[in-house]
Formats: C-alpha cells, sequence, structure tokens
C-alpha cells in the first residue's frame, strides 16, 4: 500500500461510510473534499465532484470504483463502524499516513491552557477520538514506535489519544485538512518555538512558542 493510499484508508476509517457498491466521503470543508477528490485522481480513482448535500449540511463525494472498493473494505467494515473499526495491518511510515488520514477526519488541534500555582502554561494538542478501544490503542503504540511520545484518555464519548509534544510535527506535518493546517501554522511561524511547545512555556512570562498574527486569536 502506498502513503497516499494509507491516508485515503485512515481518512475514510474516520469521516467516510462503506456502502454495499460504493464509498461515500462527507465533509464540511469543500476545499478540503476537493482536495481528497484530487488526490484519488491521482491514483486513478473516479469519483463524483463534491456537491452540497443540503438535507445533511455538508459536502460529499461519491466513489464508485469496484478495485477501490474491494481494496478499502479490507480495512474498513461496510454500514456502522466506529464501534468496531479494526487496527490495519500497516507499519512504519504507511502505518503514520493512516493516522494522519484519520486525523483529518477525525481529529483536532487546540491551545491547552494549564495552571500550575500562579503560572498558567501552554501547549499545542493533536488529539484523536475513535469509538473503538482496539484502534485507538493501535495508534496509540503505532506512535511510540515511531518516536512519537502519545498518551491515551479514556472518555465517555469515545476513546482518545493525546499528543502535546514537540513530536507532534512528525504528525501534524502529515496534515492536509485545511483547518488543521493552519492552526499548526500558528507553532510553525514560531520557528526555534517549534522545539519548546510544552508545559516549560508559560503564559505568564514565559514564552509559549505560539504567535498568531495580527488580529487572529489563538483557538
Amino acid at each position: 500500500m502506498s502513503k497516499l493510499w494509507a491516508y485515503l484508508v485512515g481518512l475514510i476509517a474516520a469521516d467516510g461510510h462503506v456502502e454495499k457498491k460504493r464509498v461515500a466521503l462527507a465533509q464540511k470543508n469543500v476545499i478540503y473534499l476537493s482536495l481528497v477528490w484530487a488526490m484519488l485522481a491521482r491514483l486513478g480513482v473516479a469519483a463524483t465532484k463534491p456537491f452540497l448535500d443540503k438535507r445533511a449540511g455538508v459536502y460529499k463525494i461519491y466513489i464508485n470504483s469496484r478495485e477501490f472498493h474491494r481494496r478499502v473494505v479490507a480495512y474498513v467494515p461496510m454500514g456502522r463502524k466506529s464501534n468496531v473499526l479494526p487496527p490495519p495491518p500497516l507499519e512504519g511510515e504507511e502505518a503514520l499516513m493512516y493516522i494522519a488520514g484519520f486525523t483529518d477526519g477525525d481529529g483536532w488541534l487546540e491551545h491547552v491552557i494549564k495552571k500550575r500555582g500562579e503560572k498558567r502554561y501552554c501547549y499545542l494538542r493533536i488529539g484523536i477520538k475513535t469509538k473503538s478501544q482496539k484502534l485507538r490503542d493501535w495508534m496509540h503504540d503505532t506512535l511510540l514506535k515511531l518516536g512519537i511520545r502519545a498518551h491515551k484518555a479514556d472518555k465517555k464519548s469515545g476513546y482518545e489519544v493525546h499528543i502535546d509534544t514537540p513530536d507532534l510535527h512528525r504528525l501534524g506535518d502529515l496534515l492536509l485538512n485545511p483547518t488543521h493546517v493552519k492552526k499548526l501554522a500558528l507553532l510553525q511561524r514560531a520557528g526555534p518555538g517549534r522545539e519548546t511547545p510544552g508545559l516549560h512555556a508559560s503564559c505568564n512570562g514565559g514564552d509559549s512558542g505560539i504567535r498568531p498574527r495580527k488580529g487572529e486569536a489563538i483557538p
């Protein structure tokens, strides 16, 4: 499996729906969905161009390729899949690309602020959520094997992986969702601060390494 295929499979596992004869992808961001359409075209996979589903309030594409469907079903179950998503048999950079695709579909970036005594500490976090505990544990263990420090969090709404160390750029630099890319740019513009986004960066008198553009609020 190529890295691009691995990314798309991760995205479909997070944000797609595998039907009997086709694969559907839905996104609120039409720019991102158009990028995914272009990725599919690059692989020679025919898909409808993004269209607005007014009833659902999202943009969609349908992938009708039988060969694509056959390959995807080997990794993503058909129908309601969120609780039963299996860990994919991927390793190394392919596994990381799968996680990147999954993050672009069902992940988020946030600016975390914590207090210790009178000081406040700021750092960036990449979070990933799934209802499949086995898949969450696989993602966590895979990240650790690749040298990306991460930790697990069990929530009522699902199982999460958090990456809030300087290692987050190993994954963050692979993300393609424009919303995620824009947020990551806050940290990337900090230059040397890329190496120090952790708890030692204080909001009060210290340096978080995160600098918003003029008029831009930190999310």
